[in-house]
């Protein structure tokens, strides 16, 4: 025992070494006496500086005990110390101790030690401030709801927002979408994700939608933009789009996030707004006349903030320059005219009434016009004055106002100086109107009745009274004679009404006919004797028409008479003959449904409208196939306009003359230029086209490509040791070798603007307009397939044993910074370089700013079939 003793006492001093060092909390209580032990740890957490003692209750005293994050006291009996100390093994973390300084938040574990019957001796407490970690999984807990809430507050949103949400990645592959954005595309969740949104896209719109996603992508430029869906439904819809970039912790860009709005309706308005606009404002271009806009402001400064472009045509000069400076439309203004107009406009503004004016005013061509302005005001509330109006060029009215006042000036000067009365009564018979020089007949003055009754003045004259009264009673037309003081009178006179049907009165005119009357009794004389010699005129007329009928009917060409309606009158002997028809047959009926014309209803029509051109006063004058008794004739026919001496269309003369051997003598001498011409544009021997018509060719097709900005191929080939090959097979069998190598390649020709030309004695070109550079080349393969095909024997070629070609293949789009000599240039080193590099292949060429580099092209130079 004595060597166990030093032994223990060595273990409980290495023990208590141990549990000092122990960065949590120990300590041991005992039923009776409480508290005896705790360690450093456990002292400095409750802030005890010494090793001191305490009873239970004590310790339940000094340091407060609560449950975790409340005010309340934790309950005696769950502390588990209690409950350990009535044998449970407890562990707790909602337990906070409360010091003097600070709160403690501790997971204290109380394991009861028991003696051999199993009674507790004493209780060890480990215990640990938890208070950061509670402080850390309270702002866990926190952010998780708050996480949720957010989640669930977007997904509500999301599902509920009356637009599209969407989420994409790096690549713009969508990875999210709400349900009203797949509504919108008209595509399903699973259609729409990864690129299958773009399905529906408008073909329209992909390249802008593309090219501004990428500008956002790529540079940060903000996504915005307005673009439509084409839904499988058919129908279109309108959306604005809008994306931003979703970033990681590191600001690293790890998808798009944004939204698609519905804007079809807002489209369909603008669309709408702009279509009433463009009718407006073609409204006002077309309105005879000026619409502007004028504004006055409070300090005396004035604008025009509109005016229509019709305003260079009425003014000489552009809306611009007025709306830039109002003064420019002042100085167009005659300067008499200039203090009125300003006048009436300060008026208008104050009064608030409508502008109205005429005005003069000089063009800038010197040119003086009339002008009426009509404009209607409103004043604003920061005081400016608005007119909106419009103006029109009323010279050609004013002109008329002029002449109308010279005419009633001159109307007033011929009644006053010819022996004429005109007279007017009210519906009562007094006189309301007396003008004219024939009052002197009756020894009166202009106005000497007016106001006073017909029925007074000519009491003595009953048919006047009569004829008056009858006018005015019923409306009929008043006419008398009457010889008053040796002076004989005709009157004529008419009642008149006002616009409801009421009778106002009468207005007449009456005439001295005493030298009329005298004159026709000369007349009546004078026409006797006239009748006479106009019996034997006629007599003489007779035989001139026979003669004139007969030279009519002789004459060698077709001629004929009718009227302004086409109804014919007259034809010649000759035009008969021809149709083998008569004249009664045809007379007084439609020209175009004579025999003649009814070769062909397009010729009918045809005549009906020179017919109708002529009836206006137009020459007519065309060739014409006409149908004979048994053939068909060409003829020269004109329609000849007659008219009488006012200058009025009353006959119409058709002509015609045989035309037909002169038409065949052209078509034969066209025929015979056209075989000159072919000869001269043609290769004798391989019957394509020659040199001279291949650089004509090519210059027409390079001014059109250069208009068209298209691209423009040429090829030149040449045959393989030709010369060898004439020699060894002779000069015929070379020839017939060109011959089918020049059909061979007429084969490869797909359309009809390629050309293919003889350039040289075995050297061909081909012009390929609106070919590309990679095309020309797939067509310099093809024309080496096929003359491979023709397997001509070639027994002096040192590169097959087949006749075989070399092709230089160029290609640009023509501009001004090339000639037609410089693309043949470039196909001829092409050519060059292929017979350089061992022949039987095509070389591509460049334009020849970067021929300096054309050896980065030998791998395209391409033999082909030289086994």
């Amino acid at each position: 025992m004595k060597n166990i003793n030093p032994a223990i006492a060595l273990s409980e001093e290495q023990l208590s070494q141990i549990l000092e060092i122990l960065p949590i909390g120990v300590a041991v209580i005992y039923r009776e006496s409480g508290l005896t032990y705790l360690n450093r740890k456990g002292r400095a957490l409750v802030e005890q500086e010494a090793n001191t003692k305490l009873s239970l209750q004590e310790l339940l005293k000094t340091y407060p005990i609560y449950r975790l994050g409340t005010e309340e006291r934790y309950p005696y009996q769950e502390l588990p110390i209690v409950q350990a100390l009535k044998g449970k093994n407890v562990k707790v973390e909602d337990l906070e101790i409360r010091t003097k300084t600070k709160i403690i938040s501790l997971e204290v574990e109380a394991t009861p030690i028991l003696d051999e019957q199993g009674k507790v001796i004493y209780v060890v407490a480990t215990f640990e401030d938890i208070s950061e970690h509670k402080r850390i999984e309270a702002e866990r807990l926190k952010a998780e709801n708050a996480l949720w809430e957010s989640q669930h507050r977007f997904a509500t949103l999301a599902k509920a927002a009356p637009v599209g949400i969407f989420r994409t990645d790096t690549q713009g592959k969508c990875l999210y979408g709400n349900d009203i954005s797949f509504e919108m595309i008209g595509l399903s969740q699973e259609e729409s994700m990864g690129e299958g949104w773009t399905k529906t896209l408008h073909p329209d719109d992909v390249e802008d939608v593309q090219k501004k996603w990428y500008a956002f992508a790529l540079n940060g430029v903000p996504f915005n933009c307005e673009y439509r869906f084409l839904r499988p439904d058919g129908s279109i819809i309108w959306v604005y789009g809008q994306a931003v970039a979703e970033t990681d912790i590191n600001r690293n860009v790890v998808g798009y996030v944004g939204t698609i709005t519905d804007i079809t309706a807002s489209k369909q308005i603008e669309l709408a707004l702009q279509q009433s606009e463009s009718k407006y404002r073609r409204l006002a271009e077309n309105i005879p006349g000026v619409i502007y806009r004028y504004v006055l402001h409070p300090d005396g400064k004035d604008e025009f903030t509109y005016v229509s472009p019709r305003i260079k045509e009425i003014y000489g000069i552009d809306a611009e320059r007025i709306i830039e400076d109002s003064a420019n439309s002042w100085n167009i203004v005659l300067p008499e005219e200039t203090d009125k107009i300003k006048f009436s406009a300060v008026v208008s503004g104050q009064t608030l009434q409508p502008w109205s004016e005429q005005y003069r005013i000089m063009k800038p061509n010197g040119e003086i016009r009339w002008m009426e302005g009509f404009s209607i005001p409103e004043k604003q509330p920061n005081g400016d004055v608005i007119w909106d109006g419009f103006i029109i060029d009323i010279s050609s009215r004013k002109k008329a106002e002029e002449a109308l006042k010279e005419r009633e000036a001159y109307l007033r000067m011929v009644v006053n100086n010819v022996p004429v009365i005109l007279w007017a009564t009210d519906n009562q018979g007094i006189f309301t109107l007396s003008e004219g020089k024939g009052l002197e007949g009756l020894g009166l003055q202009a106005g000497d009745v007016v106001g006073k009754s017909a029925y007074e003045i000519y009491a003595d004259f009953p048919n006047i009274i009569i004829g008056i009264h009858h006018t005015l009673t019923t409306g009929i037309s008043y006419h008398v004679q009457v010889d008053i003081n040796g002076r004989v009178f005709e009157a004529l006179g008419n009642a008149f009404y006002d616009e409801q049907g009421n009778l106002m009165g009468m207005i007449g005119v009456s005439f001295d006919i005493t030298e009329r009357q005298q004159a026709e009794q000369i007349l009546a004389d004078y026409n006797r004797i006239l009748e006479a010699k106009v019996a034997e005129r006629t007599e003489a007329l007779c035989q001139s028409e026979e003669k004139f009928r007969a030279i009519f009917n002789q004459v060698f060409q077709f001629i004929g008479l009718m009227k302004p309606d086409g109804t014919l009158l007259e034809a010649n002997q000759t035009a008969l003959n021809f149709a083998d028809i008569k004249l009664e047959d045809i007379l007084n009926k439609p020209f175009w449904e004579a025999h003649w014309w009814t070769i062909s209803p397009q010729t009918q029509q045809q005549l009906q409208e020179a017919i109708a051109k002529a009836a206006k006063g137009e020459f007519i004058r065309y060739e014409v196939d006409v149908l004979g008794k048994d053939t068909i004739a060409t003829i020269d026919f004109s329609i000849r306009p007659i008219r009488n001496s006012q200058g009025e269309i009353i006959l119409l003369i058709p002509e015609g003359r045989d035309i037909t051997e002169r038409k065949k003598m052209e078509e034969a001498l066209k025929n015979a230029n056209l075989k000159l011409e072919r000869l001269a544009t043609l290769d004798s021997l391989t019957q394509v086209a020659n040199r001279r018509y291949f650089k004509h060719y090519l210059e027409q097709e390079w001014k059109r490509l250069t208009r068209e900005k298209q691209p423009l191929s040429l090829i030149l080939c040449d045959v393989d040791y030709f010369k060898r090959y004439n020699d060894h097979y002779g000069h015929p069998v070379g020839d017939d070798c060109l011959i089918k190598v020049t059909r061979a390649m007429k084969l490869a020709i797909q359309r009809p603007t390629d050309l293919i030309a003889r350039y040289g004695g075995e050297e061909f070109v081909i012009i390929l307009p609106n070919t590309s550079f990679r095309d020309a080349i797939n067509f310099a393969q093809d024309i080496q397939a096929k003359i491979h095909q023709l397997g001509i024997p070639h027994a002096q070629s040192q590169v097959s044993q087949y006749v075989t070609l070399s092709l230089g293949v160029a290609s640009l789009i023509p501009d001004t910074k090339y000639t037609p000599e410089d693309l043949i240039s470039i196909a001829d080193v092409a050519l060059y370089r292929a017979k350089q590099q061992g022949r039987n292949r095509f070389f591509p060429s460049v334009p020849p700013h970067i021929l300096q580099n054309i050896e980065s092209f030998e791998n395209l130079a391409t033999p082909l079939f030289n086994k």
